[in-house]
Order: C-alpha cells, then sequence, then structure tokens
C-alpha cells in the first residue's frame, strides 16, 4: 500500500529536544543519569533515598509534594446529554477557587486566566455553586425542536436529557465516557426559566498519593523459587513482586487474577511476563474466565472499549501459548487452539482493511487508557484506526496457530497469514526516516501515518521478529525515552484532559521494553530500564501500576499492583536468566549487566514435573558454556522431558558490550497542539492559532499549501477531505496530530436500503440489504452509512455489517451508540473504499457480528474517490 507523502515527513525533531546518549554509567551502580542513581542496595534521588536493607527489607524517605494543591483555577465544561459538545476542545469556562459562586452561558467560553492565578495555590475543601445559563438551548429546542451544539451535535427536544459538568478538580474529572451515569454532576433547572445549577463540595486533595516508608516480610515465600543475585536491590524487589502475586493469587477467590490493570496492562499481559511459569493453573482460570459461551473471546468490555471499536482481545493468544509452553499440557493446547481459532477466524475478515492488509481497531481509551487519540475522534474514528500493536497481536495470533497446529497435527495455513500481516506491517507503519514505527495509520479513504509511537507495540515487534535485526536495533536506539522511564506513548502530547498516556510509564510497557532492550543487545538501554522499575518500586515501597515519566510520581496509591509485580519477577527469569519457554523445554539466553558481576542463584524453580537450581557466574551475554547436572556441554536448553530434581550451571564470557546510543526527549519533547477548525462551507478558522507554529493543509493525505487562522478552501473534486496540521520547527517537522477533517462533497449518491425514509438493520430485522448502483465511470469509490444508534453502549451494542459490490468483500462499517436513548442524534460510520465498475453494480450489506442490537440506516453515501 503506498501512504500519502505525509507519511514521509512526520515528526523530526530539533536537536534541542533530542539528545543521544551513549552509556557513561559506573561498572558498578545498576543505572544512574542526572536525576537519580540505583545502586545495588539504594535509591537516591534529590534529597530522597530508599535502602534495601536485606532482602526481605526495604526503606524509603521518598516524600514528594502533592501536585494537586498547585491548582490555583477550576477549568471545567459542559456536557449536554453528558458528551463533550458545549464548546471546541480548546475552550473552557474557568472559576477562581475558593469562588462561591461562578455564573455562565452555555457555550460561550472564558478568559484564559493570568499565569500567576493558574498557578496559585489550590483553596481546600469549601462549596462552590455553578449556576449555568441554558437558555440559548432552551428557547432553541422550544422553538425549532433541536440545538446544534458548538461541535455540530444535533441535540432534539425528545431526547433532552439534562447538562452535567466535567472538570480538573475533584470531584470534577474528564471522563465524558461514563459522566451521564454521575447523577451527583448533573445540573438541575432553578426556579427561574432556562437558569441551571449545581452545588459541589471541591475536594483538590481528598485522595492525595501517598507513599510507604517500609515495605517487609519475615521471610522469602518458600512456596516460590528463591533467589540470591548477591545485589540486595533486585533481591528484595523480586521478594516484594512475589509476595504481590501471591496475595493477588488468592484476592478474589482464587480469581484474583480476573481484574483490568489501568493504564494498557491486562492480565494477559502479565500471564506473559511472569504468571504463566509462577502460576499456570491460576493463569489458566484467569483466561478460562475470559471465553464466551461460544468457545470465542467474549469481548465483554466497558463503554470506553466497545467491540470492535477496541481490538486488543489477541493477547489471550499470546498468553495461552506461553502457559502450553510453560506446561506441555495438550489438553491445554487443544482448548486454546480452539479459542483462538475460532476468534480469529470471525474476527480477522470482520476487521481486515482490504487496502493495506492491515486489521482495523484500536486500543482501549476512555478512563484507563491505553493509547492517544485526538479529541475528536469518535468511536467510529478509532475503528479506522489501524494500530501496531493490534496488528502485532493478530500477527502473533497467526504464528501460534501455526505452530499449534503443528503440535496437534492439524494443518493450516496461518503460517503464511502471518508472513503476509508481517510484511504489510514493515510496509505501512515503519518509519525508514526515523527508524521506529508509527502507533497507527488514521484518516481513512487517505490514511496516513499517526505522529505518535506506541511503545508497547514497538517493544513487541522486537521480541516477535516483525522487525528484522536492523530495524530493532535501531528502533530500540532511537525510540525517545525519559528519565524516568519510556512513557507508554511518545513523544508528549499535552490533551490537557484526560489521563496523559505519553507522560505515563506502565511497569509492564517498561519491562517488554526491557526485555526488547536485552534481546537486541542494548545493554545501556536495559540498564536506564531497570533503573526506572527499581527506582520506583523502592521509593515508592511498594508495585504502583504507573508514574510520571518526567517527574517520577506515582500515579495512585494502590500497593500491590500485578502487572508492576509481573514486570519485575520477569527481569529475573526472562533477563537474568534469560528463560524462553518452548513447548519442548526452556531455552537459556542469560543476560547478566556489569553491575551484576557475583555469583547467581535460583533456588526451587518448579518447571513441569521438575525443580531447577540454576546458577549464573560472570557477566555479559555471551555464554562460555553450561552444564546441566554436572554434565558440561555447549547446549543452552534444558529438556521439558526431564523430571527430578536439576542443577544447571550457566558460565558467561564476561564480554563487554559495545557503548549504545539511547534517545532521550525532555518535558518540552512535545508534539504541537491538534488544530481545532471550524469548517465552514467554502472556508475554515483555526480557533486555536497560534503563531509561533505554522499550518498546512492535508488535502486528500497529501501536505499542501500553508494556511493562516483563516482561510478559503481552494476547488476541489467530487469528494474531498481537508484536515489541517500544526507544524513545529524551523527547518525540521513535528507534526501535530491532525485535525478533525471535513469532507467536502460536491456530488454524491444517496441511496436508501428501502422503501421508507428509514429501516431498522438488526441482526433479525433486515440483517441484510440489497440496492443497485449505477455510476457512470468505473473506479475506487468512498462508501458510509447515516445512521443513528440510540443503545446504550455495551457489549453487542455496536452492529457491523460487511459491504460486498458485485458479490466481493469491500470491508466492513460499523454504527457504534451514539446516546442512550438518542434514536434522533444521527452521525456517520466509518468510510470503506470499494471498487465500482460502470453502469449497474449490485451492493449488499450482510450483518456480520451476532449481536441483536439494531440501528437506523437513512441512506448509504457513495462518493467518487
Amino acid at each position: 500500500m503506498k501512504l500519502s507523502c505525509i507519511a514521509s515527513i512526520l515528526l523530526t525533531v530539533s536537536a534541542l529536544l533530542l539528545s543521544c546518549d551513549r552509556d557513561r554509567m559506573s561498572n558498578d551502580v545498576i543505572s544512574q543519569n542526572d536525576i537519580f542513581t540505583v545502586t545495588g542496595d539504594s535509591v537516591v534521588e534529590g534529597p530522597w533515598s530508599a535502602i534495601a536493607i536485606s532482602p526481605t527489607c526495604i526503606k524509603s524517605s521518598y516524600s514528594p509534594p502533592d501536585s494537586s494543591d498547585n491548582l490555583g483555577v477550576v477549568k471545567f465544561r459542559l456536557a449536554i446529554n453528558g458528551h463533550d459538545n458545549e464548546m471546541a476542545p480548546c475552550y473552557y469556562h474557568y472559576a477562581t477557587t475558593g469562588s462561591d459562586t461562578t455564573a455562565v452561558t452555555v457555550g460561550v467560553p472564558d478568559t484564559v486566566p493570568a499565569t500567576s492565578q493558574l498557578k496559585a495555590p489550590m483553596v481546600k475543601d469549601h462549596d462552590w455553586v455553578v449556576r449555568v445559563d441554558m437558555r440559548p438551548v432552551v428557547q432553541s429546542l422550544d422553538k425549532k425542536g433541536y440545538y446544534v451544539t458548538a461541535t455540530g451535535d444535533t441535540v432534539y427536544a425528545d431526547e433532552f436529557k439534562g447538562v452535567w459538568i466535567a472538570g480538573n478538580v475533584s470531584p470534577l474529572s474528564w471522563d465524558f465516557f461514563t459522566l451521564s451515569h454521575k447523577e451527583q454532576l448533573r445540573l438541575h433547572p432553578t426556579a427561574t426559566a432556562g437558569i441551571y445549577e449545581i452545588k459541589l463540595h471541591m475536594q483538590p486533595s481528598s485522595t492525595p498519593v501517598t507513599y510507604n516508608h517500609v515495605w517487609k516480610v519475615d521471610r522469602p515465600d518458600p512456596d516460590y523459587a528463591v533467589i540470591n543475585t548477591g545485589v540486595t536491590m533486585v533481591d528484595a524487589l523480586y521478594n516484594m513482586s512475589i509476595y504481590d502475586i501471591e496475595r493477588k493469587r488468592h484476592g478474589n477467590g482464587h480469581n484474583g487474577y480476573l481484574e483490568k490493570v489501568p493504564y494498557g496492562a491486562n492480565p494477559s499481559y502479565s500471564i506473559i511476563l511472569s504468571l504463566a511459569y509462577l502460576d499456570p493453573e491460576g493463569s489458566m482460570r484467569t483466561l478460562r474466565a475470559m471465553v464466551g459461551d461460544d468457545g470465542s473471546l467474549s469481548h465483554l468490555q466497558g463503554p470506553d472499549d466497545l467491540y470492535p471499536i477496541v481490538a486488543n482481545d489477541l493477547s489471550w493468544a499470546v498468553s495461552a501459548w506461553e502457559i502450553y509452553a510453560v506446561t506441555g499440557s495438550k489438553k491445554w493446547l487443544r482448548y486454546a487452539y480452539g479459542v483462538i481459532r475460532k476468534t480469529v477466524d470471525q474476527d480477522y475478515d470482520m476487521n481486515c482493511d482490504m487496502q493495506s492488509g492491515l486489521v482495523h481497531g484500536g486500543l482501549r481509551q476512555g478512563s484507563n487508557q491505553s493509547q492517544s487519540y485526538p479529541a475528536w475522534m469518535e468511536p467510529k474514528d478509532v475503528y479506522e484506526t489501524q494500530s501496531l500493536t493490534v496488528n502485532l497481536l493478530y500477527e502473533r495470533a497467526f504464528e501460534i496457530l501455526s505452530d499449534m497446529g503443528d503440535e496437534l497435527n492439524d494443518e493450516n495455513s496461518y503460517g503464511e497469514k502471518a508472513l503476509t500481516l508481517k510484511e504489510n506491517i514493515n510496509e505501512t507503519l515503519w518509519n525508514e526516516r526515523h527508524g521506529y514505527y508509527s502507533q497507527y495509520l488514521y484518516m481513512s479513504a487517505y490514511p496516513v501515518q499517526s505522529p505518535g509511537i506506541d511503545n508497547l507495540g514497538q517493544s513487541l515487534s522486537v521480541l516477535w521478529n516483525v522487525a528484522d535485526d536492523d530495524r530493532a536495533v535501531n528502533l530500540v536506539k532511537k525510540t525517545p525515552i525519559a528519565n524516568y522511564g519510556v512513557p507508554i506513548v511518545s513523544p508528549r502530547y499535552d490533551n490537557g484532559e484526560a489521563v496523559n498516556l505519553s507522560q505515563t510509564v506502565s511497569p509492564v510497557v517498561q519491562a517488554f521494553w526491557n526485555l526488547a532492550a536485552a534481546k537486541t543487545g542494548n545493554q545501556h538501554m536495559l540498564r536506564r530500564g531497570l533503573g526506572a522499575l527499581y527506582r520506583a518500586a523502592a521509593l515508592f515501597g511498594a508495585n504502583r501500576v504507573a508514574w510520571d515519566a518526567y517527574s517520577g510520581k506515582a500515579l495512585d496509591s494502590t500497593d500491590g499492583d500485578l502487572g508492576a509485580a509481573a514486570a519485575n519477577a520477569a527481569m529475573v527469569y526472562r533477563v537474568y536468566a534469560g528463560m524462553t519457554f518452548l513447548p519442548g523445554g526452556i531455552e537459556f539466553n542469560p543476560t547478566i549487566p556489569s553491575f551484576m558481576k557475583g555469583i547467581k542463584h535460583i533456588y526451587g524453580f518448579k518447571y513441569r514435573n521438575a525443580t531447577l537450581d540454576i546458577t549464573i557466574s560472570g557477566t555479559g551475554n555471551d555464554i562460555d558454556n553450561i552444564s546441566i547436572d554436572n554434565q558440561v556441554g555447549h547446549d543452552n536448553f534444558f529438556s521439558g522431558q526431564l523430571s527430578g530434581h536439576h542443577t544447571i550451571h550457566i558460565k558467561m564470557r564476561n564480554s563487554t558490550p559495545v557503548a549504545q546510543e539511547v534517545t532521550l526527549g525532555d518535558q518540552n519533547f512535545t508534539l504541537p497542539a491538534t488544530p481545532v477548525v471550524k469548517w465552514l462551507k467554502d472556508s475554515t478558522r483555526i480557533l486555536n492559532y497560534n503563531s509561533n507554529l505554522d499550518y498546512r493543509m492535508v488535502v486528500n493525505g497529501q501536505l499542501l499549501y500553508t494556511v493562516n487562522d483563516s482561510m478559503t478552501l481552494r476547488h476541489t473534486t467530487a469528494g474531498t477531505r481537508f484536515t489541517v496540521s500544526a507544524i513545529a520547527g524551523v527547518g525540521r517537522y513535528a507534526l501535530s496530530y491532525l485535525s478533525k477533517p471535513y469532507m467536502k462533497v460536491s456530488s454524491s449518491l444517496q441511496l436508501p436500503l428501502g422503501a421508507n425514509a428509514v429501516t431498522p438493520m438488526g441482526a433479525k430485522t433486515h440483517s441484510s440489504a440489497r440496492l443497485t448502483v449505477t455510476v457512470p465511470v468505473g473506479g475506487d469509490y468512498l462508501i458510509d452509512l447515516r445512521y443513528a444508534n440510540g443503545n446504550a453502549a455495551t457489549a453487542g451494542s455496536c452492529p457491523v455489517y460487511m459491504l460486498y459490490a458485485n458479490t466481493h468483500a469491500q470491508g466492513a462499517l460499523v454504527m457504534p451508540p451514539r446516546g442512550n436513548g438518542e434514536w434522533m442524534n444521527k452521525g456517520w460510520s466509518n468510510m470503506i473504499t470499494a471498487e465500482l465498475l460502470k453502469g449497474d453494480n449490485h451492493i449488499e450489506l450482510k450483518r456480520l457480528d451476532s449481536n441483536g442490537s439494531t440501528a437506523l440506516v437513512y441512506f448509504v453515501r457513495i462518493i467518487k474517490k
């Protein structure tokens, strides 16, 4: 697939914001940078320190100030029917904290307060009344029967449910996905017609992040392997993690692993990292609970990650294979093979893009995000994306199905599909100029690469051999990281509201990144990654779910996070011992950094019917020799057929790693703000125009002419997609996410699906529809649906139809819910490209999903591309 020219110039960053760092660390420390140092028994960061007193005790003095107190202004917006639709994303209402009453008019933004106000201390624990003049809405509903919001939403009088408030200070939040369910944040009409009001008790520090100053257990858990690496900090943090894993294992009636973990992790990733070999039975129970009654993955998700809008379930396949490789259980293999095969067979053809060969669908969004999307994106826009991680999961699932088929003597063609998808990933998502993958393609019909970098996907591409040797080495070297670790998403993207993933380090993502660094031999990157994990757990006195990439502060006070515990444990087994589990046994490829000079022991590791005592001496990543039960050989493989007690001795060559570069991105390494554009029929205006940035019009995916804060649109063909990019840098490019697009259509076909103006499309009623389309010239056409869906956003509420043209599948059309009970709220489905012949064409829509939800379809729109 040939991408538009914008893909070739994405994200070259000024040398002032990035620097290439070579290994200047002392060989005697685990990690060090300009902010903190991690040694074998301590962490020192400014005035704070953590000391590993013993393998069972860590003491910490860490207590940074709570930054939530430094909010001198409440920033808020209103939400009609609970949607983020009052004003454009760059506009807000403001109130000085401590105010008794604030009066605003709906849709009229306030002036940004002075910097001195924004940085003033927050007034804590006070009552605040917000009074809103809703008369523009009420009068429009009374006179016209509808109200059009500043974002283009049409709210009809019969479907008006009220107005909610969202903001930056507790009890407010920016979680618009669940806002309409929070009655305590809903405004109520007063005795004065058109005036609504709410009284809130503001609690900016109601739940400040706290830290533990002592972590201690009586002894290492005897039910798990005991380690002695000669590095007290490593041993103590391993014991902390084992303790947390054991608590989670019994935390909820033996179902402790079933929880979803914020920031992109879930039990599948924890199983891949550690749990498959530390607790295979518990891991099996967790995975079984994620399977539906029909024998495929259930896709049971929340309102902010609706299937197939969110399509990252196939992490299940990778964790299922890991369990089989650990246990060798043919019973589990047959079960997992059936689940994965049925899921992939149902989902791949439905979500595959016919042009790129990649799979549609994004990662989780909303309050527990794992991907960054521009604020203008609706669920159908997220579905249109073609994500690196989602496609890697499908590619790996195909490989696993091929390997499972070999194990079960069931010949299949999934290996060929894996190779094809691997080629498509490398062709469309790799950025040759910058040496890493883009996080996703977006803007269907004319797709371009996102300026963002998905660092979970980056690491998985290395571990699963999608990135070849040279690409893998360059990827690890050139991807920008922060001093406190690799953010979930790079570069920094100031969205101003929701959880900022580009400023968040997840220990799960960091762990996979460390494994990728070890695999590519970049020990400088590995030591930085180890330092990020160890520094956080030691200073916090606990395994925490995430921390800020630029301040290092924890983002949550909950101790014993399963993902963080699995991540820390994986460093022992996956990195230092270098274990790779295969159906026939364990392969050992240790990576021993220079700080770990002594003899390393793992005692009592339980594997199938064997118990292993493992000793590793020396450093580096080259094995000198290996012996099993004192029989010296050159094979680094332990057979899964062996039982009983065995000793394994691995001697490393003490090789000195070549100094390798690491790319550092500081806090100023930030993408320009996404342009907020007001599109008119023949002109445009950039609402958040910044004179320090350049702006370019992107027409049908091509980065073309320069634009100012307002301008007239140039002449177009029958159907043209406009969007705007902001560009920072002189002579170099740092591109923003693209603005919300505008489809200017001079001519199109709008064809109803039946005799009536609207056709209910459900699983049982009108599960298919046929029509004939006559076009004057053959070629590619853009097709979408005008629809309404007032179902609540639950599992099965997003109808999916495959569109066929002249019996050939062209792509799936999704119609996600647009508001609970809002059946007059019309929108567009995703847009696909279909090849039509000159003259008559037979179009057919066939329902793909088996759920019972219904959407109202007004017409099919067909535009010449």
